[in-house]
């Protein structure tokens, strides 16, 4: 599901969270190419080296961290709801989280809303999928066949914030 998709059904991607880490691995490799690139020899600026070096680690840790405890398993960063689509007490986020086990071929997909205001709380739409019915022969994706899956638990998903509100 591209963010074209999800445009056409009334919702805006977020990409601060991903403009954020690209930022960080970009002032990361810098630190660790002023580093290689400093004209002075290695003896002479062993206390450059050592705050490079403490940087990239760092920054790679931090960055590392907010992957594995913030995003978890997400493919489809939080979403905002466009304000024309719904009314504005229905103010929620979504995103889309997937697993897929070593030598399985079922993925497991969550999509959940994340609401605030009079639609506090989390909603969750959960479904198992098998891959190969979603791959053509040649390795690519039935792109069309998985848009209609995520459609289907998006308005699943849609039903249950509006009863949850009313």
């Amino acid at each position: 599901m591209s963010s074209q998709n999800l445009h056409e059904l009334g919702y805006s991607e977020s990409h601060i969270t991903t403009c954020l880490k690209i930022y960080v691995g970009i002032f990361t490799c810098g630190i660790s190419l002023f580093a290689q690139l400093y004209p002075v020899e290695y003896p002479d600026h062993h206390d450059v080296m050592i705050a490079c070096i403490a940087g990239y680690f760092s920054l790679s840790a931090t960055l590392h961290v907010f992957v594995v405890f913030f995003e978890k398993r997400s493919v489809l960063f939080p979403t905002q709801r466009v304000a024309s689509r719904c009314c504005s007490k229905l103010n929620y986020r979504i995103s889309l989280e997937s697993e897929l086990t070593r030598s399985s071929e079922t993925l497991k997909l969550v999509l959940r809303a994340h609401g605030s205001g009079e639609a506090s709380g989390t909603l969750r739409v959960d479904t198992a999928l098998i891959v190969c019915n979603y791959i053509y022969e040649d390795g690519s994706l039935a792109h069309s066949k998985f848009t209609v899956l995520i459609h289907a638990m998006l308005m699943e998903l849609e039903a249950r914030f509006l009863e949850l509100v009313r």
